[in-house]
């Protein structure tokens, strides 16, 4: 049964295969122009005042400070805030906690 199958596979494809030419290869291989339309599920950009955790100023801002930015960006931007409120809070209970062990005991 495998035998039979291959068969008429290899001999379908044989058919297909003489039936190609130099001119078939040549349409297929000949350059073409690329037809772009722009893409046709663009992203909602949000529109939104950016302040960096570290409080510079961002690059490209337009006037009166409006950058657009899209929802991950304004995501990982409010991810980085949080991450350097922890970071500050560890920062001032660490300093709590050293000027408590610098002084010598009484």
């Amino acid at each position: 049964m495998c035998i039979k199958e291959l068969q008429e596979y290899v001999a379908a494809f044989q058919e297909r295969r003489a039936k190609v030419t130099d001119e078939v290869v040549e349409q297929y291989m000949a350059r073409r122009p690329l037809k772009w339309g722009g893409n046709p599920n663009p992203i909602a950009v949000v529109s939104t005042t950016a302040v960096q955790p570290d409080g510079a100023a961002n690059e490209g801002e337009g006037e009166g400070g409006e950058v657009k930015m899209t929802k991950n960006q304004l995501k990982k931007l409010q991810k980085l805030k949080q991450a350097a409120e922890k970071k500050a809070q560890k920062l001032g209970g660490k300093s709590a906690e050293a000027e408590g062990s610098s002084k010598a005991p009484e």
